[in-house]
C-alpha cells in the first residue's frame, strides 16, 4: 500500500492455496510482505562460535547484553547495517536513512535487504543463521505478531532497551499502548512498534453487488447484525449461470488469523488462553466451525483454492467475488486494486459484535529492535527512535507499504480520516483482542500447521467430523513440543 498496497503483495489466497498442496505458509503475513531483494551483505559484527549457528537457536531464559554505560552523541565516524525485509522497493527506507545521516552527518546506514520470495516467514531463518555467524546487522526487526520474537529474546538476540528510554526520557505514550505492551517480555523493553492492525476484524462488500440485489446492510453496531445475517447476504450474493461462476458471495479469511475472528465472534477461541492448547474441536467452537463448513461445502459460496488464481484484491476489483473477509490493511489494497467503478465499489464494515459488546478481532503488531551484538547499539537505538516516530510511521504507510496504525497522531492525517471505509477499524486499534501467544513459542510452526491442516476440513476432503479431528490433532501435537 502507499499505505495502499505494499510493492508486491502476497496474498492470502496465494498462502491458502500453498496449504491446501501442503506446502509451509502463513495468512497472517500476507500484507506485509515486501518483495525479493537482494541477498544481505557480511557486516562487522562479532562473529559467534560455528558451534552456535543453528537456523532457529534454543534457550529458555533471555540473555541480558552487556551493560551500556549513558551514551550520547557521538562524533565518531559510525556505519550501521540494517537487515530488513519491509518497504524494499518503496522510497521509504532511503527516506529513513537520509533523515538520520541528516541528523548525524559522520554516520551512515548500510540497507542490505533480506529476500522474502514467498513470505516474510523466510526472513527468519536467515535472520537466526546471521547472527550465529556473527553478520546480523545492527538494525533488525523479530515482530511479536510473527511470533519470532519469542524465541528472538531467549536466544538473547536482541538489546535491551530500557536504560535509553530512561536516559532519553522517551515519551512511550506516544505509541497506542496495546502496540507499546507489544514490546515488552520477561519484563524488559526490546523495541519500538513498526506495523500494527487489529487483524481480519472486518467484511469488505462490493456496493456495487448489494445494490443490484436489493441488499441493505444493517448497522453493524446494531443487534441485526449477526453472523447468521452475514452467511445469510452473502449467499445471496453468490451468483451463478449454468456452470460458470457469475461471481462468488465471499472470500474467506481461512488460515489462523482469519478462524480466530470467526471463532471470537462466537465468545471462543482456537487456542487456549495459556497458548497450550488447541481448541478446534471444543463443543464451544462448533457454532463457528460449522459456519465456515456450512458456507463452503453446503452452501458453496467461498471462492476456495483452485476456483480462482491471482490475490483476491484483484478478483474484488474484477466483480468476481462480493465480499472480502480481511481487515483495515484491505480497505487500501482493494481501493488501490480497483481500477473501473463500473464493476467495483467499496463499502467495509466490522464483524457482528460478540457478547461483551467487542467486535472479534485479534491485535497484530510489529517491532524496530537493536542487536545485542551491536559495536554502537546507542546509534542503532537512535535509528529505531527515527524509524518509531510520527513521520517514520506516517510514511511507513503512506509510501513504505506497510499497515502502521501504531500511533494516534498519525490516524488523523487525511490518508485516512479522507477515506471512509477505513473510519469503522479505528475503535478497534484500541479494544483490539489480543492475539494468543504458543506457550513453546512455537508461532511459526503453529500457524503453518493450522494453514495446512485446516485446509482439509474447508476444502471438504472428508467429513466436517474426521477432517476437524485431523487438525485439532495436528495443531495439538506443534503445542505440545518443547520450547525451542
Amino acid at each position: 500500500m502507499t499505505e495502499r498496497t505494499p510493492a508486491r503483495t502476497v496474498s492470502r489466497r496465494r498462502v491458502i492455496a500453498l496449504a491446501a498442496t501442503a506446502l509451509a505458509g502463513t495468512a497472517a503475513l500476507a500484507a506485509c510482505s515486501s518483495p525479493a531483494a537482494p541477498a544481505a551483505q557480511p557486516t562487522t559484527a562479532p562473529a559467534q562460535s560455528a558451534s552456535s549457528a543453528a537456523s532457529q537457536p534454543t534457550a529458555s531464559q533471555p540473555t541480558a547484553a552487556p551493560a551500556q554505560a549513558a551514551a550520547g552523541n557521538s562524533t565518531e565516524a559510525v556505519t550501521l547495517y540494517w537487515d530488513t525485509f519491509r518497504g524494499i522497493g518503496t522510497p521509504w527506507p532511503q527516506h529513513m536513512i537520509d533523515r538520520y545521516v541528516k541528523l548525524y552527518p559522520n554516520r551512515k546506514i548500510v540497507l542490505r535487504p533480506i529476500p522474502v520470495p514467498t513470505s516474510q516467514q523466510e526472513a527468519y531463518p536467515k535472520m537466526y543463521a546471521m547472527y550465529a555467524a556473527g553478520t546480523l546487522g545492527d538494525n533488525i526487526a523479530f515482530d511479536p505478531s510473527h511470533w519470532e520474537f519469542y524465541r528472538a529474546v531467549p536466544q538473547g538476540i536482541l538489546r535491551p532497551l530500557d536504560d535509553y528510554v530512561s536516559q532519553d526520557k522517551l515519551d512511550l505514550t506516544q505509541w497506542y499502548k496495546p502496540f507499546m505492551d507489544m514490546q515488552s517480555f520477561k519484563g524488559k523493553l526490546w523495541g519500538l512498534p513498526s506495523w500494527g492492525w487489529s487483524g481480519y476484524d472486518g467484511l469488505h462488500f462490493n456496493d456495487l453487488m448489494l445494490q443490484e440485489a436489493g441488499i441493505t446492510l444493517p448497522d453493524f453496531e446494531s443487534a441485526d447484525w449477526t453472523m447468521d445475517k452475514v452467511r445469510e447476504i452473502v449467499v445471496k450474493l453468490f451468483k451463478k449461470t449454468g456452470n460458470q461462476v457469475d461471481h462468488y458471495g465471499i472470500d474467506l479469511g481461512l488460515a489462523a488469523i482469519g478462524v480466530t475472528t470467526i471463532a471470537r465472534a462466537y465468545n471462543y477461541d482456537i487456542i487456549s488462553d495459556d497458548g497450550k492448547k488447541a481448541l478446534l474441536t471444543d463443543a464451544k467452537n462448533q457454532s463457528a466451525m460449522q459456519w465456515i463448513w456450512n458456507l463452503c461445502q453446503q452452501d458453496k459460496v467461498v471462492s476456495l483454492p483452485g476456483s480462482y488464481q491471482g490475490a483476491n484484491t484483484a478478483l474484488f476489483a474484477s466483480g468476481k467475488v462480493a465480499c472480502i473477509h480481511g481487515g483495515s490493511l484491505s480497505v487500501f489494497q482493494i481501493d488501490q486494486a480497483i481500477k473501473d467503478p463500473k464493476l467495483a465499489k467499496l463499502k467495509s464494515v466490522l464483524f457482528p459484535k460478540r457478547s461483551d459488546g467487542k467486535h472479534p478481532s485479534q491485535l497484530r503488531g510489529g517491532t524496530w529492535n537493536v542487536n545485542s551484538k551491536s559495536k554502537h547499539p546507542y546509534e542503532a537505538w537512535q535509528f529505531i527512535n527515527i524509524l518509531s516516530d510520527h513521520e517514520g510511521i506516517l510514511l511507513f504507510n503512506t509510501e513504505g507499504g506497510n499497515g502502521a496504525l501504531t500511533r494516534p497522531d498519525v490516524m488523523t492525517d487525511k490518508f485516512f480520516t479522507a477515506n471512509a471505509n477505513f473510519k469503522p477499524f479505528v475503535e478497534d486499534l484500541l479494544t483490539a483482542i489480543p492475539a494468543i501467544v504458543p506457550a513453546n513459542a512455537r508461532g511459526t510452526e503453529y500457524e503453518n500447521t493450522f494453514a495446512q491442516s485446516f485446509a482439509e476440513f474447508y476444502l471438504g476432503k472428508s467429513s466436517y467430523k474426521d477432517a476437524l479431528a485431523k487438525a485439532q490433532d495436528a495443531v495439538q501435537h506443534v503445542l505440545d513440543e518443547p520450547m525451542t
